[in-house]
Parts: C-alpha cells; structure tokens; sequence
C-alpha cells in the first residue's frame, strides 16, 4: 500500500517521499514517547515558578526544558535508530542512485 499510495502521487525516487513515509512512521511513537515524559513532571512545579514571577516561556526555559531532557534525548535516539533500520523503505522507493 504505501509504493502504491508514493507512485500514485508521483513521490517515488523522491526524497520528500522517504521523508513523508519516516515522518508518519516516527512521528506517533515519539509523540506518545515525549507525551509520557512530559506528564511525569510535576505541575507544582511549574506553579511554583509561575508564583515567583516567571512567565511562561521563562518557565518553560528554565524549569520544564531542562527536566524534560532525558525524554527528549531518548525520543530523539529512538527516532534516529528507527529510521537508520528503516533503510529497507529507502531501498524499496527509490530505484536508482540520484534519488
């Protein structure tokens, strides 16, 4: 289904139809990945911050971002490890070197 689907909108040997294919391979798992990750932080947390005077970008910057960094740099090492497996979808839709 998905050479047909790439060959009927003309994205075979294209590299902006091996990028949509990773893209909706990848992009559900490490949503649900990152989404985990980020409601395990405490919301006190971010109200404390919000209580002393940091806005919501500040907060986010310097209180979430930082706590969320072990999520963020296993979403990203899943996602590059699965699309590196993946090179069997790169060999399937494209057929000759260019591409």
């Amino acid at each position: 289904p998905l050479y047909m689907g790439l060959s009927n909108l003309g994205l075979l040997n294209n590299v902006f139809g091996l990028a949509l294919i990773y893209l909706t391979l990848l992009a559900p798992f490490t949503t649900w990945l990152m989404k985990s990750g980020f409601d395990s932080i405490p919301r006190e947390i971010e109200a404390t911050a919000m209580i002393d005077g940091a806005g919501l970008l500040q907060t986010w910057r310097i209180i979430t971002l930082p706590l969320a960094a072990p999520v963020v740099a296993t979403s990203a090492l899943f996602a590059v490890l699965l699309a590196w497996d993946e090179f069997f979808y790169a060999l399937l839709f494209t057929s000759d070197q260019r591409a």
